[in-house]
């Protein structure tokens, strides 16, 4: 998965990562960021807190 080898790249547990997707079909990390400023505009803040402790 791109976002988590990019956090593990960048040394850091939680991050916002915004990421897009080119017309050949590759992933591309576009910026990353402080997660503090990230929104929460798509998911319950409660379902992504119980996400985010399953992985790994």
């Amino acid at each position: 998965m791109i976002v988590l080898s990019e956090s593990e790249r960048l040394g850091v547990p939680y991050i916002a990562i915004d990421i897009g997707q080119l017309e050949s079909g590759e992933w591309i990390v576009i910026e990353t960021a402080d997660a503090q400023f990230a929104g929460l505009s798509h998911i319950p803040p409660l379902e992504l807190w119980n996400k985010l402790k399953d992985i790994r």
